[in-house]
């Protein structure tokens, strides 16, 4: 039996670009488990990923296929953060595809799990920026 939760608050922004952010897409209320393709969308374009509010004991996982499969990293288990795929930590350099929430226990188990935490400020500083353009997620297919 498979259990989906709903992350309400849980929020997800790619972005794009190192320093100057062109274009973002913003996703809320994440499922627990549910892939979510960015292909159509805003496929390998992700510099960075910022989340908030995930839930006690959740991380994401992003993808370099759109089914959720091959190639992974899983970011730390804080509510709030980011991730850098250009870091040579991370190794997904424009390479993501998809990501989901995913929690300890789960079946499939990401194939590496980057441990390092995000000062609060770096994230409010790139949540406050705007991007040049957003891109609805309604276009992720």
């Amino acid at each position: 039996m498979l259990t989906v939760a709903v992350c309400e608050s849980t929020e997800v922004w790619l972005i794009d670009g190192a320093v100057t952010i062109h274009s973002a897409v913003i996703f809320n209320s994440t499922k627990l488990g549910a892939c979510i393709s960015i292909k159509t969308c805003f496929n390998d374009r992700a510099h960075w990923a910022v989340w908030t509010d995930l839930e006690e004991g959740e991380q994401l996982v992003f993808y370099d296929d759109a089914s959720c499969t091959g190639k992974s990293v899983a970011t730390p288990t804080a509510p709030n953060g980011n991730i850098n795929f250009f870091d040579q930590n991370v190794g997904m350099a424009g390479e993501v595809s998809a990501f989901k929430t995913w929690k300890e226990g789960m079946l499939d188990s990401p194939t590496k799990i980057v441990g390092f935490s995000t000062p609060e400020d770096t994230i409010d500083e790139l949540l406050s920026v705007k991007p040049e353009s957003l891109i609805a997620n309604s276009e992720c297919k």
